[in-house]
């Protein structure tokens, strides 16, 4: 493959990692909503937003449906790490991956950075989950902490991170193969 049509493709999928992300993260929130008895009104991907009518919520299922947006694509990461297949040879299939677990990383990043340099915003999940939740934001960004470092060595024991100094070797050996 060579490297024009590689960075192509790439630009394609890290719009639909983008996509599979918002998804996940608004299907986090959704599905709490809905185990607390709200029915869904609106998703959108587009909106990055979700809308819902009734429901039952405690205050833990508060903190749990502004928590949700995050947790959901991070087990998803974790879940993804087991099937990973190191042997697969194809540099999309490597960076599909590693896009994936990046982006997921980067995105729990705020649940540290907002906590520690008291970053309040209303309309933020973290900023909820905090109001919502018994956890103060240093147990906050303490347990984001360890969400993002158990993410980091699924994808360092997988072999997610690792393999990704090999596309670039994968796609210039395939494009000095056809010449």
């Amino acid at each position: 493959m060579d490297i024009k049509k590689f960075i192509a493709l790439n630009s394609i999928m890290c719009v639909g990692i983008a996509f599979l992300y918002v998804m996940l993260h608004e299907g986090g929130h959704s599905l709490v909503a809905v185990f607390c008895g709200a029915q869904i009104t609106r998703f959108s991907i587009l909106d990055a937003e979700i809308s819902y009518s009734g429901g039952v919520f405690s205050s833990v299922s508060l903190a749990l449906l502004n928590a949700a947006g995050a947790l959901l694509p991070a087990i998803v990461a974790i879940i993804l790490s087991f099937f990973y297949k190191k042997n697969i040879q194809n540099p999309l299939y490597k960076t599909a991956y590693y896009i994936f677990f990046v982006c997921v990383i980067f995105s729990l990043l705020p649940w540290f950075i907002y906590p520690v340099f008291s970053i309040n915003d209303s309309t933020d999940d973290i900023t909820r989950f905090i109001d919502t939740s018994a956890f103060s934001p240093i147990l906050t960004a303490f347990l984001s902490a360890l969400l993002i470092g158990i993410l980091v060595f699924a994808g360092i024991k997988s072999g997610i991170f690792a393999q990704m100094g090999n596309v670039r070797h994968l796609i210039t050996k395939k494009d000095k193969k056809k010449r």
